[in-house]
């Protein structure tokens, strides 16, 4: 999973390179009015990157439940048995 969030935030990474080349290119040639409806679209493409790179972060997805999970095995939670074991826990 962690490899496919990655390889999007790369790929909207690259996408919004090539959108500010585009908003300077447009600047460029005085169309501002595409100018400013990119800007509002890359203000959009970026808040989706952070989004991204904050699943990334701090390994959420790896950690996953664990810290539900005490050291002896015991449920913090309390709403069942929990093993270590058992891949789908």
């Amino acid at each position: 999973m962690r490899d496919f969030i990655r390889n999007d935030l790369e790929h909207e990474l690259k996408l919004q390179d090539m959108m500010r080349k585009t908003i300077q290119r447009a600047h460029e040639l005085q169309d501002f009015g595409t100018a400013e409806v990119l800007q509002e679209v890359l203000l959009e493409r970026e808040d989706l990157g952070y989004h991204l790179w904050s699943v990334l972060e701090d390994d959420t997805l790896v950690r996953g439940m664990d810290h539900l999970i005490a050291r002896d095995d015991t449920n913090i939670v309390r709403d069942g048995h929990v093993s270590n074991t058992n891949k789908l826990q």
